[in-house]
This record gives C-alpha cells, sequence and structure tokens, in this order.
C-alpha cells in the first residue's frame, strides 16, 4: 500500500468496496472480515477486471491472496 493510504491493515477494510479473486485466501479473509455474504465483496475471475474496476472506482481495494501467511491490500 502507498505510504500515504489511509488503509494501514487489514482491519481497516470494514465499510469498503473490496475486490477479491474467486477461491483465493484473500476471498477467504474477505468473507471472514466483513461476512460471507457482504455486498462490499465482488469476486473476480481475472485480475485485470479486478484492477479495471479499482480504477473506474467499483471497489475500493482489492485482496491479492497468495499461499502464504502475508496478504497484499491494493487501493
Amino acid at each position: 500500500m502507498p505510504d500515504n493510504s489511509p488503509i494501514k491493515g487489514i482491519k481497516d477494510i470494514k465499510g469498503k468496496r473490496v475486490g477479491v479473486m474467486t477461491s483465493t485466501t484473500g476471498s477467504l479473509i474477505a468473507q471472514d472480515m466483513l461476512g460471507k455474504t457482504s455486498p462490499n465483496i465482488r469476486s473476480y475471475a481475472e485480475m485485470p477486471s479486478m484492477v479495471e474496476d479499482l480504477y473506474n472506482k467499483r471497489v475500493d481495494r482489492f485482496f491479492r491472496g497468495r499461499a502464504s501467511p502475508y496478504i497484499y491490500v491494493w487501493g
């Protein structure tokens, strides 16, 4: 995340529209933080669509999950 981002950690996503890749660690964490059926979670099959929605302000942030204990929050 950029140094000037108001989001400093994963807890700061509550109330934000979040994009996640389908069937990833990021999607599981978003569901845990915001609720499994939260209308603020948008799932994507491919990264370009998620980045486009961030650029066009349809989501506020997105998770890029990896097979590791780390999660990346962009936006």
